[in-house]
């Protein structure tokens, strides 16, 4: 084994260890005889079972492995050979070989297929195809590979019409026709591994996608291409397709539609191939539309103008010369478009001789143009009066330049070019001044749009068709558009006439309006901004992500964008590799980190950052001394991060995990989360979970709930894949504590979620006997079974609580013990021995000094403390009491950083004060319960604080409102799972019935209610449930059965000891009583309760009682 710096293998185990700063485990390896030879056999496992810890672990692993490497190359980059990718497949077979081969002579078979190989690879060669193996009578070719276009499989379905078209017209010996089936396929492949030895190495493909072609070529009729289903999708209109039907291919699962390739379509830019003519609104270009609009209007008037439009592939151009040419179309301008062509960058001409071609009527070789098509009209009659015609309608035809034109565009005879007796160069001279006149005769007849499109790939000559153009249009009634992409070599010298406009990136709310257009309302609110965020603002992305989700529910690339994307990435190959290596990192990442994980010279890794950001692949940020970089689209990213094989994936996560380890303390204590994604896509599980065990925590130190279930849950995966023992219980158990308090805020303690994790917790807990977290356990077990109604449950766990509390004394673990009994005695209907519980409790509360436990946590037990015993005072009659124990708990829960605690003393605060009769209290206090809750996204408060809104909202006169938002906090509650109470709310909704006038629908939620109450068996505030259903009773003139439930309500008080209900139950059987004349009656009723009343004179209830008792003499 090889030293590795500080960190390499010494003369002896000791001093091995040592240099690790592991020296004390010395004894260790002594003990259980582990040598130096040993440590190359070493396992996680191995070091596990002789008692070695989990850093030391990982150290002593990382050492290892680092021995075991060979030394790394000069540059430190990883080998980057074979690659994931998608790549249209081609296969080409001569037809009848086999029996051309029989009657042919070996040297003239040999001359035969090698006329037919030259001939196929001329042409696959043209389309930036890759020659990948020649099969004697067959030819296999990739598109894709080793570099990627954009249109691969449109480039390889016109490869295919052209090799057809070749091979056919192909002249070889006497006799012999040729004639080729094609194949061709798009998929997922594993390409670049070198196979075979010698002369016969050769780049293989591994994927089903190879076989796919060659049972397609089978397929095909001589002289045709079939192609895969998958390829059809992706040409999308830019070839012209007929399908084959569905069939079966041998070795392939069910019938597949199979279409062929039957030509080039006449008449579609790119855009509209794209869209396949349908066009949505255009979105977020209104600034861009006004400029260009305000051009043509100078340009109407004589005043020639000229725009570039730029921006990257996708961003909008194509659209928004549309929308122009839309707008201006009711003024019938004349319109000429040319359309440059990727595949005839060198053929000079190419879009101008297509557009004139186009305009007599002549299908145009390569699907572009524009002009007045005139071709259905002009059947039977010659090209060349076709030309004269078409030339007439500007100026007098005639003369040289209906010449020129005409052998332009290929239907001249070239005897009367050789009439005109023209140099070459003169020619072309002259050709370029007919084209520019050519613009002026049409603009003499009316105004002219001139649309350029994709003059990145222009060729020479055009390029300088269109400068002679600009230096001659001033004062011509035409406007001339050019688009073209940012990296594009080429461009246009400025001139006054020339207006420069960006596209920039549309911002996230125009990305949402393309995937509303595309997907209509349906999809849910989190897809539409994964898909945003994703789609970087380029339209195309947005359009073609939000279709490939609708069609299969995933936002991974889709096909249509895999070709875009890798092409973007293949431009620049020589710094591919550090993009890739860079993606691994995430979408941000800093220069150190890039520096260590790829052991690059700092002059050729700025070299190429620098490439990659001049290429708009990332772009830099920071301060200079520590600059970050950050990758341009999130989409990019994937495209370099998935091209990674599977392998090279993982073996960079291990190299960044390290390397943040060792070298990026700061990222270790405040990103822990950064690690946790490393050590899991590098199947480091163990030291995966504790790293999303860390984030977790953080996570919820800062209250960031739904953060921290996700982390917890990540964590419990990871910890799955290690090996059972003892530690993996304890760290399981601490896991499944930390994920049950994580479930209750943005869910619900009624949550299954929450039952689940406290469940297994409580059953790990026992069994590896630890109290501390069994208790933990329990309390959460308690707080499930309360909110879900089975008290019964509740108290029997609260007594376990009880008794651990008392047996191992503690001042957290008892001022929980006793605010779980509290509100347990609260729930039988055992007022005062709830305050007893409380107020020992609170006794053992001391804020500050249990910060942590709260921490941990994610509950403040004294000031649920303080909200149940301001609750139960009140009940009890003690008012004056119970609003200060009410205000001293929210006072402080405003001053410490627990928020759900917080936002459930801010709830309780406004249900009491809606208690009290005390309106606008209630409403204030349940508005910022509410504002608390939603900052933290705790559901069931939020939905209780709605209930309490609503009911104060109808008080206070707007009781369609108000109900309607009690309703919808109500549905809220329930759908959490929380049992618990819900009769109590449906009371408010009652009364909000009956503030309504509506007693009918206050009955039925009363009714509602005592179902509920039925299947709690509960204490808790039932004599509430009593009084407002005698209330409604007798306000419905159901007079003895009003009595009959006000009496029960003054009962249930009088035997709970809960003087309010036994008040307010009092007060309303001396109305009624006294409504009969029965004055003395209700005299007797009211009066001993009224006089037990010593405090809290002033509020509501007293002050009616008193009023009400005096008329009762």
């Amino acid at each position: 084994m090889r030293g590795c710096g500080d960190e390499g293998l010494s003369e002896t185990i000791e001093g091995w260890l040592a240099g690790l700063g592991l020296g004390h485990l010395k004894a260790t390896f002594a003990e259980h005889q582990v040598a130096l030879r040993d440590l190359p056999l070493l396992t996680d496992a191995d070091l596990r079972e002789i008692g070695v810890a989990l850093g030391p672990r990982r150290r002593i692993l990382n050492a290892v492995s680092k021995a075991r490497e060979p030394a790394p190359p000069r540059h430190g980059s990883l080998p980057m050979d074979a690659e994931r990718r998608q790549l249209t497949v081609m296969f080409i077979d001569l037809v009848g070989s086999t029996a051309l081969a029989e009657r042919l002579d070996p040297e003239d078979m040999r001359d035969v297929i090698r006329a037919f190989q030259d001939a196929t690879a001329g042409v696959v060669t043209r389309f930036d195809g890759f020659l990948a193996d020649y099969l004697g009578d067959g030819i296999l070719a990739y598109f894709g590979w080793p570099r990627a276009h954009e249109d691969e499989a449109e480039r390889a379905g016109r490869a295919g019409l052209e090799v057809a078209r070749t091979i056919d017209a192909l002249q070889t010996k006497p006799g012999v026709s040729l004639r080729v089936r094609v194949g061709i396929a798009t998929g997922v492949v594993v390409v670049g591994d070198l196979i075979g030895t010698g002369g016969a190495r050769k780049n293989s493909v591994v994927g089903s996608t190879p076989n796919l072609a060659s049972r397609l070529q089978v397929l095909a009729e001589p002289g045709t291409v079939a192609i895969a289903d998958t390829t059809a999708q992706l040409i999308r209109g830019a070839l012209e397709l007929k399908s084959l039907g569905p069939k079966l291919l041998k070795g392939m699962p069910g019938p597949r539609e199979v279409f062929e390739v039957v030509g080039v379509p006449d008449g579609l830019n790119r855009f509209e191939t794209r869209m396949g003519r349908r066009h949505l609104p255009m979105v977020g270009r209104a600034e861009e539309m006004r400029r260009l609009l305000a051009l043509w209007e100078k340009a109407k008037r004589g005043e020639g103008q000229a725009v570039v439009l730029e921006g990257e592939a996708g961003i909008g151009k194509s659209r928004i010369s549309r929308a122009l040419l839309d707008a201006a179309r009711p003024e019938a301008p004349l319109e000429i478009r040319l359309q440059c062509s990727p595949y005839h960058t060198d053929t000079a001409f190419w879009p101008v001789i297509q557009d004139l071609r186009r305009a007599i009527g002549v299908m145009p070789d390569d699907g572009v143009s524009s002009g007045e098509t005139q071709g259905p009209l002009l059947a039977g009659i010659s090209m060349q009066e076709r030309l004269t015609r078409m030339l007439a309608r500007a100026a007098p035809a005639g003369g040289e330049e209906d010449i020129l034109l005409a052998s332009l565009i290929g239907i001249g005879g070239d005897e009367r070019v050789a009439e005109l007796n023209l140099s070459p160069r003169i020619q072309r001279a002259r050709t370029l001044t007919a084209l520019v006149n050519r613009i002026k005769m049409l603009a003499a007849l009316r105004p002219v749009l001139l649309l350029v499109e994709d003059t990145h790939w222009i060729d020479p000559t055009t390029q300088e068709l269109i400068e002679t153009w600009l230096d001659e249009c001033a004062d011509q009634p035409v406007m001339t558009v050019m688009t073209r992409r940012p990296d594009a070599g080429v461009g246009f010298a400025q001139r006054p006439v020339l207006t420069h406009i960006e596209l920039a990136r549309l911002r996230p709310e125009g990305g949402r309006e393309i995937v509303e257009g595309l997907a209509g309302p349906g999809l849910p609110k989190e897809t539409v901004d994964a898909i945003v965020t994703r789609t970087d603002g380029v339209p195309l992305f947005v359009e073609e992500l939000t279709k490939a989700v609708v069609e299969t529910g995933e936002t991974s690339i889709p096909a249509s964008l895999q070709d875009t994307l890798m092409a973007r990435l293949d431009q620049f190959h020589d710094v591919k590799e550090v993009a890739q290596t860079a993606s691994a990192i995430g979408r941000d990442f800093s220069y150190r980190l890039l520096a260590a994980v790829t052991g690059m010279p700092d002059g050729e890794l700025q070299a190429s950052l620098g490439k990659l950001a001049k290429a708009e692949i990332i772009f830099r940020h920071g301060p200079p001394e520590a600059p970050e970089y950050s990758f341009k689209h999130a989409l990019v990213l994937d495209a370099a991060y998935h091209s990674l094989l599977r392998t090279k994936r993982q073996a960079l996560h291990a190299r960044i995990f390290d390397t943040l380890e060792a070298r990026f303390a700061d990222t270790v204590s405040h990103q822990p989360e950064l690690l946790a994604r490393h050590a899991t896509e590098a199947h480091l599980p163990e030291a995966a979970a504790v790293y999303w065990k860390s984030a977790a925590e953080a996570a919820m130190q800062k209250s960031a709930n739904r953060e921290a279930l996700g982390h917890y849950n990540r964590a419990l995966a990871q910890l799955a894949k290690t090996s059972p023992s003892h530690q993996r219980s304890a760290e399981e158990l601490d896991l499944q504590l930390g994920l049950g308090v994580a479930s209750i805020l943005p869910k619900s303690h009624g949550s299954d979620d929450v039952r689940q994790a406290f469940a297994r917790a409580e059953t790990l807990s026992r069994g590896i006997g630890d109290t501390t977290r069994h208790f933990r356990a329990l309390r959460g077990l308690w707080h499930w079974h309360s909110v879900s109604g089975d008290f019964a449950k509740a108290a029997e766990i609260a007594e376990d609580l009880m008794n651990l509390a008392l047996r191992e004394p503690d001042p957290v673990r008892g001022l929980m013990a006793h605010r779980i009994m509290g509100y347990t005695q609260m729930t039988l209907g055992d007022y005062r021995a709830a305050r007893e519980e409380f107020q020992q409790g609170l006794a053992l509360y001391r804020p500050d000094a249990q910060a942590d436990y709260v921490k941990a946590h994610g509950e403040d037990p004294g000031l649920w403390c303080y909200a149940y015993l301001s609750w139960n005072e009140d009940w009890l009659g003690n008012r004056d009491a119970a609003l200060g124990w009410a205000q001293e708990g929210v006072a402080l829960s405003r001053r410490l950083p627990n928020v759900y605690s917080r936002s459930f003393s801010l709830g309780l605060y406004a249900h009491l004060c809606r208690w009290r009769g005390d309106v606008t209290g209630a409403l204030a206090a349940a508005d910022e319960a509410k504002a608390t809750a939603e900052e933290q996204g705790v559901a069931q408060f939020g939905a209780w604080a709605d209930i309490i809104r609503g009911w104060a909202i109808a008080a206070h006169g707007d009781g369609e409102g108000g109900q309607r938002l009690a309703e919808e906090g109500f549905s809220t509650w329930c759908a959490l799972g929380l049992v618990h109470v819900q009769w109590r709310h449906l009371i408010l909704l009652a009364d909000i019935c009956r503030m309504r006038g509506d007693l009918r629908g206050a009955l039925e939620r009363i009714g509602a209610a005592e179902k509920l109450v039925a299947a709690d068996n509960t204490g808790l505030g039932v004599a509430d449930l009593h009084l407002m259903k005698g209330t409604l009773l007798v306000e419905t003139g159901e007079v003895q059965a009003g009595e009959q439930a006000l009496q029960n309500a003054r009962r249930i008080g009088e035997a709970q000891g809960a003087r309010m209900f036994t008040l307010r139950a009092a007060t309303g059987l001396a109305r009624l009583l006294a409504g009969n004349g029965r004055h003395g009656e209700a005299h007797d009723v009211l009066a001993p309760v009224l006089e037990s009343f010593s405090e809290g004179l002033d509020t509501a209830d007293l002050v009616a009682a008193r009023a009400l008792l005096p008329e009762l003499v």
